[in-house]
């Protein structure tokens, strides 16, 4: 069975990330694109070769051919636009976050459950070679057992970037949370193999931008496991994938791994048998951008293979819940107690 999947946002992370992928699957019949912009809308049509009748100003028309759907919107957008498509037989991939409150989360969680129908949302961090390898050796317990993960998020300034619009809208964006401290959220939670339980934090600005570009999180897990996240913003001239400016720290009893987010290596301490760096399988060390791209990769043709064959996972409909309700709550300047 091939898929006719849609694409609702025809902006860049559809341009650079996902129409490139999805073109090429084989198990992909037709992509069908929309967009408000008639002139994105154009330009992605004609450079993904997508015939003028399967492109849309309406995404609502798109549905009627589609099978699943890519929603690659802005955030403040995510929840109409996810309710919509369910309610029209839609599977549904979602740009991160998932939607932008509590409330919304829930309307969310209940739809997916009375419909049936798969949500996932886009923590690609978890599909990164590297970070698959970090997970494979804690679960062997190569450094023991795990006492405390440790995250650190820093990137680009979005006023930098060329759409700052949509960044910069407190109603619309939702800051570095929304932006940095949820891929860490997700992505320590998944090591732990552990719900947060309690989370403790700040956020807020710098400089006078509108929005928060700075958060600093404390949490526990329901294992015992402690953590601390950091996530922000810098005025830097371009987007940051070096190691040193994205990592994680996860230590053990027996020893620590330091893997890095973006670049594809992890350095590992292991008591008796001193300090090294692991790679993962197959590693393009010539292209710092290998490990972005495999994730990207393999977490879109995850997507597509858990509909031909039919594996739906309520859990990372209230994984991604559980994040919304966290961030919400340092937003609120409140702890968050599960």
């Amino acid at each position: 069975m091939k898929l006719n999947i849609g694409i609702i946002g025809c902006g860049n992370i559809a341009k650079s990330v996902h129409l490139p992928i999805l073109v090429k699957n084989p198990d992909i019949k037709a992509v069908f694109i929309s967009d408000t912009d008639a002139r994105a809308l154009e330009n992605i049509g004609e450079l993904f070769g997508i015939e003028k009748n399967r492109r849309f100003l309406d995404y609502m028309e798109l549905l009627d051919s589609v099978d699943a759907v890519f929603i690659l919107t802005p955030s403040h957008t995510h929840y109409a636009l996810v309710i919509d498509c369910l309610n029209r037989g839609k599977n549904v991939f979602v740009e991160k976050p998932l939607c932008m409150t509590p409330d919304e989360a829930q309307s969310i969680e209940k739809t997916a459950g009375d419909t049936g129908l798969i949500v996932e949302t886009g923590y690609n961090l978890r599909f990164m070679p590297q970070l698959k390898l970090a997970k494979k050796l804690l679960k062997k317990g190569h450094i023991g057992r795990i006492i405390t993960i440790n995250g650190y998020y820093l990137a680009e300034a979005p006023y930098l970037r060329e759409d700052k619009s949509f960044y910069l809208d407190p109603e619309k964006g939702g800051g570095v949370l929304m932006d940095g401290l949820c891929h860490l959220i997700d992505i320590s939670s998944w090591f732990a193999d552990s719900s947060i339980e309690e989370a403790y934090g700040f956020s807020g600005t710098y400089d006078d931008l509108p929005v928060e570009n700075i958060a600093d999180i404390s949490i526990k897990f329901e294992s015992g496991v402690i953590g601390h996240l950091q996530a922000l913003w810098a005025p830097l001239s371009e987007y940051l994938h070096t190691e040193t400016l994205k990592t994680l720290r996860i230590v053990g009893d027996r020893g620590v791994l330091t893997p890095a987010i973006y670049s594809g290596k992890i350095n590992e301490y292991r008591a008796g048998k001193g300090t090294h760096t692991i790679y993962p399988e197959n590693m393009d060390l010539r292209n710092p951008m290998w490990a972005l791209n495999r994730s990207y990769l393999e977490q879109d043709t995850t997507f597509i293979n858990h509909i031909k064959e039919g594996i739906n996972n309520i859990n990372k409909v209230k994984e991604s819940i559980l994040i919304i309700e966290i961030l919400d709550a340092i937003k609120k300047k409140k702890a968050y107690k599960r």
